[in-house]
């Protein structure tokens, strides 16, 4: 009788567990049974680049553009308002993330004081539970954002 690697309860691949419940290229599985699904985590590389910064003529807005690869289905189910980080250093900014599922980052940022030229960071963490890597760090300076 053969046994399956992983069994996730669907038929989908690019999740981990694919379509003939066998463990997908850069991902760990583990548990499952005939009662519980398994549980798989993305453990390959992720390539985190900013693409673009554009500054709003009529307001003090941002937008900043970011490209994550490889386009995973796990992040699909990440909020990115919980694990996206953004700093301007010496600058208050409040800012909102949203992800689409063709692996874009959009950071709108809005501050009070001009941050041409100032020191900036983009960190971003990922829930555990489906992407088991370490936190990206992208350092950065708000120039030329017109």
């Amino acid at each position: 009788m053969a046994t399956e690697a992983c069994d996730d309860g669907n038929v989908l691949n690019g999740d981990g567990c694919s379509s003939s419940c066998t463990v997908e290229t850069d991902y760990s599985c583990s548990g499952g049974s005939l009662t519980s699904k398994s549980t798989c985590v993305y453990i390959g590389q992720i390539t985190l680049e900013l693409t673009k910064i554009m500054r709003k003529a009529d307001s003090n807005t941002a937008e900043l553009i970011f490209n994550l690869q490889p386009n995973i289905r796990a992040l699909d189910k990440m909020n990115f308002s919980q694990y996206a980080v953004l700093s301007v250093n010496g600058h208050s900014i409040t800012y909102s993330v949203s992800y689409d599922t063709a692996g874009v980052i959009t950071v709108l940022a809005d501050y009070g004081t001009n941050i041409e030229g100032a020191s900036s960071t983009f960190t971003l963490s990922y829930n555990q539970s489906l992407v088991g890597l370490s936190s990206k760090i992208l350092t950065f300076n708000m120039v030329g954002y017109n």
